[in-house]
């Protein structure tokens, strides 16, 4: 026994037709491409080594950000929190400072000889507990210093920023 068929043509789409289908492709994949661009975090540029940081900021006339901080400091942790991790600070951060962190807890793991000049640092800046962030410019003038972590939201320690450089930039700058 032979089954009948039915025998199906393929009729072309007419122009509009096919036009709107491609245009609504086309939208779609346009609108998703800035969500997954949009959902990558922003991450702060970090240096670790004060004195390539120095050099940089001789080189691009931005200051230097140096926190002194303790990887078991809950002060350290609530700044990193609120202030470092916002993406307003990090946009600015990025785009305005040469930021350099130092952990305290991560000393022992260091060579002998950075392990050293880490120290001296903390000397040479009087750091006496965490998180102590200074301001400095390219010719090593100390524009802020901060000692401790009292809450202040990123946009507000921005500012701070901001008027510290402000107010250490010589005429001419």
């Amino acid at each position: 026994m032979t089954i009948p068929t039915a025998q199906t043509t393929a009729l072309p789409l007419p122009p509009t037709i096919m036009k709107t289908i491609l245009t609504a492709l086309l939208l779609t994949l346009v609108a998703a491409a800035p969500v997954s661009a949009e959902a990558k975090p922003a991450v702060l540029t970090v240096l670790t080594a004060l004195d390539a940081a120095k050099t940089k900021s001789r080189q691009t006339g931005k200051p230097v950000f140096l926190e002194f901080m303790s990887s078991t400091c809950p002060r350290c942790h609530a700044f990193e929190k609120t202030v470092l991790s916002d993406p307003a600070f990090i946009t600015y951060a990025n785009e305005n400072l040469i930021v350099v962190i130092h952990d305290y807890q991560a000393l022992s793991s260091l060579p002998a000889s950075e392990m050293e000049k880490r120290k001296e640092l903390m000397v040479e800046f009087k750091v006496e507990g965490f998180p102590t962030i200074l301001l400095i410019d390219q010719s090593g003038k100390t524009l802020m210093r901060t000692a401790g972590y009292g809450g202040t939201k990123a946009t507000k320690f921005i500012e701070s920023l901001k008027t510290a450089i402000t107010a250490g930039a010589t005429p001419g700058d």
